[in-house]
């Protein structure tokens, strides 16, 4: 009986290894029949610009596969249409190019991002995935603005007090000094530093 017990527990060993599937080997298989692929792996952007991006989508099988692609977008980065809803077909053995736009808010800090896409079949499944380097510039933008524009001194010795607006309409952290000058009764000015943040 030994030699069938052996041959036996062979055969359950090689039934359980190839005959069940992973959600991984399954997914593995995916990426090796359909493919996507991004014209640009990284693309350089500022505040308030449009990503243009061109995906590559491949079908290596011999049938017609139904696809659709989902995302996931870090903060500060949308998506531009209704791309996530549409469905497309790709042929056998066939490649299809497909335009797909972003939009960077204009509060996004500097610094660097990703892009996830995934190709997805009707059924949900994931097919393949990439993604895209996202490389935010530093944009360096301060506004100071006086509210008024003249101050009125009606008598000598009378103190002047002006309202400022000051913004900061760049993408990343500034440390601010205001400089301020004075004229004297000698005729000269006088400067004053302010730190301020």
């Amino acid at each position: 009986l030994r030699p069938f017990f052996h041959t036996l527990r062979f055969c359950l060993a090689a039934l359980l290894t190839t005959g069940l599937s992973s959600p991984e080997a399954n997914a593995q298989a995916g990426r090796q029949e359909y493919s996507i692929h991004a014209m640009d792996s990284v693309v350089r952007t500022a505040g308030g610009e449009l990503i243009g991006l061109t995906l590559q989508l491949e079908n290596r099988t011999q049938s017609s596969v139904n696809i659709r692609l989902t995302y996931t977008l870090p903060a500060g980065i949308a998506l531009l249409g209704n791309r996530k809803d549409e469905i497309w077909s790709i042929d056998p053995l066939s490649k299809r190019f497909l335009p797909v736009k972003f939009r960077v808010d204009p509060k996004s800090p500097a610094g660097n991002a990703r892009i996830g896409i995934r190709l997805e079949n009707a059924d949900s499944l994931v097919l393949a995935t990439t993604s895209i380097g996202v490389a935010i510039q530093e944009k360096r933008s301060i506004q100071l603005q006086a509210l008024s524009t003249s101050e009125l001194m009606r008598h000598v010795g009378d103190s002047v007090k002006s309202s400022l607006l000051l913004r900061n309409a760049g993408n990343t952290d500034e440390t601010i000094q205001l400089l301020s000058s004075i004229p004297t009764s000698f005729g000269s000015r006088k400067f004053t530093r302010h730190q301020l943040f």
